[in-house]
């Protein structure tokens, strides 16, 4: 073993720790143009161009793409996030949740989808097909034409590819599968 302090517990022959950290993922918020990856989110891609499975794609004219990525699945990878995050005590959960949004298994999706905001009741909580016109986007990005008060979840901040699987949801049609 070497003492020599930055590398403190290292062996020799063993890769310093910014050699040894994991490569990027798709969906992980990172870019790693090295990877292949071109983008993580619509933002890095051209104007009319849209970001999907890390690749910019036409989003204009009459072209249809499709992911390799499998559909997001309400109960499979959205739900998990709430149950994580935001259905907790005090918070969207119970019998008075905050904003009368209530995220708990079995009652979130019909308190999201199509169900104005109470801060903004112009904008659904949850636009289908839609996330940069959903609530529930602009409360987890903390900045929107409708934002108001806080960014959720409170105290925190959910990891880019949680907000991303939610979005990706939303953009898949929000259903409830």
């Amino acid at each position: 073993m070497r003492h020599d302090g930055g590398d403190r517990g290292r062996t020799a022959g063993e890769a310093p720790e910014a050699v040894r950290r994991r490569r990027s993922e798709c969906g992980d918020g990172v870019l790693d143009v090295g990877g292949g990856e071109q983008c993580e989110a619509d933002g890095d891609c051209a104007l009319l161009d849209r970001c999907v499975a890390c690749a910019c794609v036409s989003g204009g004219g009459t072209t249809t793409t499709t992911s390799t990525l499998p559909s997001v699945s309400f109960s499979r990878d959205v739900q998990p996030i709430f149950t994580a995050s935001c259905a907790l005590p005090f918070c969207h959960v119970g019998p008075r949740p905050q904003q009368n949004l209530d995220l708990s298994v079995g009652r979130s999706y019909a308190a999201l989808v199509d169900v104005p905001s109470l801060e903004c009741p112009a904008s659904a909580r949850v636009q289908a097909g839609a996330p940069e016109m959903s609530y529930l986007i602009e409360k987890l990005d903390g900045a929107g034409d409708c934002f108001l008060l806080s960014r959720m979840p409170l105290g925190g901040v959910l990891p880019a590819a949680d907000i991303g699987t939610i979005g990706r949801w939303i953009r898949e049609g929000a259903r409830d599968n």
